[in-house]
């Protein structure tokens, strides 16, 4: 990624950002700096007013036959992919860019992706859909909890070579 795609912190974004700029800021962003209480982590305010939203797990989407066959999954059709209170926070703080962009997107990704995969490493369902607008590929990872429950686990943005290259190699698969 070179410094052309990284956005300069104005009170709005914190400077270690590193998301593609499309003219969107999110307007929840806001730096260290620009806080007028350093004690306070950059995004505790949002954190907490998230989890007020949502108060609990939230249903994201279902599992849909055609996803759960075309990965060989052991889940029955209908099978709830939820958010919890604490995977928001995860992703607000690890991915702040993302989920500030596309978290309104989470579940339009989850029911009609353009891809969708297995990773390997983390056991994770990967549900990919590339943005019309500006053509990023946003990938929302879902994961089953030691209960067996299914839920949103991080959000992100993919370069788009990396994308081509599961395509070709089969880790993701076109729904």
């Amino acid at each position: 990624m070179g410094s052309s795609d990284l956005v300069k912190c104005v009170g709005l974004t914190p400077p270690w950002v590193s998301v593609k700029c499309v003219g969107l800021t999110p307007p929840w962003v806001s730096c260290q700096i620009c806080r007028s209480d350093p004690s306070v982590g950059p995004y505790d305010d949002i954190i907490r007013a998230e989890m007020m939203r949502m108060q609990g797990n939230s249903i994201q989407g279902r599992l849909s036959l055609k996803i759960i066959t075309l990965l060989s999954l052991p889940y029955p059709e209908g099978t709830e992919i939820r958010l919890s209170p604490g995977n928001i926070q995860h992703m607000i703080t690890k991915h702040p860019g993302a989920y500030g962009i596309y978290a309104k997107d989470i579940p339009q990704i989850i029911s009609s992706p353009d891809y969708v995969g297995i990773n390997h490493k983390d056991c994770s369902i990967e549900f990919v859909k590339q943005n019309p607008l500006n053509g990023d590929y946003i990938k929302v990872a879902v994961r089953a909890s030691a209960n067996g429950v299914l839920f949103v686990r991080s959000i992100y943005v993919l370069n788009s070579k990396r994308v081509n290259n599961f395509i070709i190699n089969g880790q993701l698969k076109k729904v």
